[in-house]
């Protein structure tokens, strides 16, 4: 999206992966996690060393409006990942 790669679970071949499995790869190949999962929450408090994680805090949204506030948000989103900062909420 606008210039920046993204991979799905499975397009990683990664889809009944747990959610450690899936943190530890994120963290090993220097990755972000964008996800509407509290649990990916809940680690990023725990170990602050672990990859950086967009959550996603919106209820059941069609598909079409959460990929346009998604892309309304990028540039804001992307300032945060690039200063650093390891969790991130998107409302």
């Amino acid at each position: 999206m606008k210039g920046h790669y993204a991979d799905h679970l499975t397009d990683l071949n990664m889809d009944d992966a747990r959610d450690r499995e899936i943190w530890r790869y994120a963290k090993e190949h220097s990755l972000v996690i964008v996800t509407k999962d509290q649990d990916f929450f809940t680690l990023s408090t725990l170990e602050r060393d672990g990859p950086q994680v967009v959550w996603i805090r919106k209820g059941n949204t069609r598909r079409v409006d959460l990929l346009a506030g998604f892309e309304a948000m990028l540039p804001t989103l992307v300032g945060h990942l690039c200063a650093g900062e390891k969790l991130i909420e998107f409302a």
